[in-house]
């Protein structure tokens, strides 16, 4: 599967490192889906593929984060990137069939419905 994301913070590297050219970017990209210990629960591993399969098919772009580091690391990760909408599955996620969401804009968490948050990451 090929990540848009990594492509495209290359290219904001390399505008970013010509500063003759003027251009300002702005990174707005659509929410990540970090997932809590889904290497070692395969429970939290199929729940967040399935709210990421659907995700797709609402054509929202992605971007799955199941890399084996910590929760923390990828808000720090994702937070430097400039993500604003963050959808965390963990384990109580993962029992309940929802998801977290976080707003870092206007520092709001919920947990909520599948559907709800697709709705709610569309505007």
């Amino acid at each position: 599967m090929f990540n848009i994301h990594s492509a495209l913070e290359k290219v904001y590297a390399l505008a970013e490192a010509d500063k003759e050219n003027k251009i300002d970017l702005i990174r707005d990209y659509d929410p990540s889906i970090p997932e809590i210990n889904g290497d070692k629960n395969i429970e939290i591993r199929k729940h967040s593929e399935d709210v990421y399969n659907l995700m797709l098919k609402n054509q929202l772009d992605i971007i799955y984060d199941d890399r084996k580091v910590s929760l923390g690391n990828k808000f720090k990760d994702w937070e430097l990137i400039g993500l604003n909408n963050i959808i965390i599955i963990g384990k109580n996620e993962s029992i309940n069939k929802t998801v977290t969401y976080k707003n870092r804009k206007n520092e709001t968490k919920e947990e909520m419905s599948i559907e709800n948050m697709v709705n709610v990451v569309r505007g």
